[in-house]
């Protein structure tokens, strides 16, 4: 009876061990393969970064549309202080866009650049429908140095007299924030979100706070 117990654990020890072996083994696969996708995402995603740097794969593409994409979405009309007209994309110098976040200087790709005093009209009845938001981040470039700061108001319209101002052509949309709020030299970029859903016009005001000195509006990723 003592030896047939035995053989007995023997094999329930052994039946034991093999699973165990296997339960282990099967973690250590399932593991390795998670691991193994999760490096393939982090891979993927450092490609898809630097190709979008280049302009050739976008992740979000259909999400959104650049204001700064002018083959699709023009400038209609724009009035600046000075340097001519709205820079895109750059300074009135031709750098990189640069504006301070969480305290600071950052450089970035794709915006506007304003002087105020200035206004900036896009027609967006044919993406207004879809792309609901105007979101962009809202700041003076690096290049501005001292002055008042300015103030920043963005309406929308339906009426085909965009041009004119007037609160009968043009409803502000970013009231819900203060419409007296300044924004300063060195100060961090703030961001902002309006609705647009279905109007036909959107106008960017940059009003100079009274004095012009070095007010160099700029809106990233509008």
């Amino acid at each position: 009876m003592d030896s047939f117990k035995r053989k007995k654990l023997e094999k329930i020890s052994t039946k034991v061990a093999i699973l165990l072996a296997i339960l282990i083994c099967s973690q250590y696969i399932c593991t390795g393969m998670y691991i193994g996708k999760e490096i393939l995402v982090t891979y993927a995603a450092s490609e898809v970064e630097e190709n979008n740097n280049e302009g050739e794969v976008d992740p979000n593409e259909g999400q959104y549309i650049r204001l700064t994409d002018t083959e699709k979405l023009p400038i209609k009309k724009s009035n600046v202080g000075y340097y001519g007209s709205v820079k895109i994309n750059q300074d009135y110098n031709g750098n990189k866009l640069s504006v301070k976040m969480e305290g600071a200087y950052y450089t970035f790709d794709y915006g506007l650049f304003a002087h105020a005093n200035a206004n900036i009209y896009y027609d967006v009845r044919e993406y207004s429908q879809k792309y609901r938001y105007l979101t962009t981040y809202i700041g003076l470039n690096k290049t501005s140095t001292a002055g008042n700061g300015v103030k920043v108001w963005i309406y929308t319209s339906n009426n085909d007299t965009f041009h004119e101002s007037g609160n009968q052509n043009w409803t502000l949309q970013n009231a819900e924030t203060d419409t007296n709020r300044v924004i300063m030299p060195g100060q961090n970029a703030i961001f902002e979100k309006v609705d647009i859903t279905g109007a036909k016009y959107i106008r960017i005001q940059v009003y100079d706070n009274g004095s012009n000195a070095a007010d160099h509006a700029v809106f990233i990723n509008p």
